[in-house]
């Protein structure tokens, strides 16, 4: 393949990695991934991976890139039923982020203070009960606002987890958050991108994040260094396919909707850092503008 001796003298990799078979099995994975542009089998969500892949390795191949660029795509990937390419990497992948949400909870809790807090959750994600969880161990009370954002089902499984402590809980649809927000402490979200000047987060976020401002309520973001995204490092379209979502039904919104009017169900949207206290990641809390000064620094380099 003319792209694979390209990328062999372009990254070279037989000089900066100890021992060489490192750079063989990286070269032979690469290799094996994009054989599956060609396999007829594979989801149509592992082939947008592999042509992002393909258009990096043709027009911006460097370790940083290649690396950064699978990074998030394991994070979105539906691990059923794929081809053994991709378990080995999500065996790598996962291996190597163990405990990760367990660390974010830990900034968190050691960082502030959240003993007899009343916390607003809006999202779901292991981090964040992870966090309670700690809270629970340590004997700190908190009283527990969840809302329904979408995907209300993760929501859902969030809330029965933090109904297995003895915390006060209150769940309420998303829309109402605004007004319990005023009688809150603290409101906590979790972000699935997180980039130099905005971030990525469930439906809802902006205008909460806004409203958090304007009452001068701490907002707390909780991720990892898994979810930092550069723009620097992707041609355009690529960084798109990234930050985007796959289409939502629109009969969530109005089934039955008249047929000259146009849907939009969204999951995620995008919201400026300025909204927010602090970033936890699992190695530090950080300021917006930390994050902009740093958000290449924590860039994941190691080679899958």
């Amino acid at each position: 393949m003319d792209w694979l001796k390209n990328i062999k003298e372009t990254l070279n990799l037989d000089k900066i990695v100890a021992p060489v078979n490192n750079a063989r099995r990286y070269y032979q994975m690469l290799e094996n991934l994009m054989d599956l542009v060609n396999d007829s089998k594979v989801s149509n969500s592992v082939k947008d991976m592999v042509s992002g892949l393909g258009t990096i390795l043709k027009s911006q191949p460097n370790i940083m890139s290649i690396n950064h660029f699978l990074n998030h795509w394991l994070l979105r990937i539906d691990p059923e039923n794929q081809p053994i390419v991709i378990k080995e990497l999500l065996e790598v992948f996962h291996e190597r982020w163990k405990n990760v949400d367990r660390k974010t909870a830990h900034t968190a809790y050691t960082n502030f203070d959240f003993h007899e807090k009343t916390i607003i959750f809006h999202g779901a994600d292991k981090s964040i009960e992870s966090f309670v969880e700690l809270m629970a161990v340590n004997q700190k009370k908190i009283d527990i606002i969840q809302t329904m954002a979408k995907p209300a089902i993760n929501s859902r499984h969030q809330a029965t987890e933090f109904a297995t402590h003895t915390f006060g809980l209150q769940i309420i649809n998303a829309e109402a958050a605004g007004n319990f927000l005023a009688k809150a402490d603290a409101l906590v979200i979790p972000a699935s991108i997180i980039m130099r000047d905005e971030f990525v987060a469930p439906i809802g976020t902006y205008l909460l994040a806004a409203a958090c401002k304007g009452l001068n309520k701490p907002l707390f973001i909780f991720g990892d260094t898994r979810k930092i995204l550069s723009k620097k490092y992707f041609p355009e379209s690529v960084f798109d396919s990234l930050i985007g979502e796959s289409a939502k039904p629109p009969g969530e919104v109005w089934k039955g909707a008249p047929k000259n009017a146009v849907v939009f169900n969204q999951y995620i949207e995008i919201v400026p850092n300025e909204f927010v206290t602090h970033f936890m990641l699992e190695n530090n809390a950080f300021t917006p503008e930390q994050i902009t000064e740093q958000v290449d620094k924590v860039l994941i380099t190691k080679l899958f």
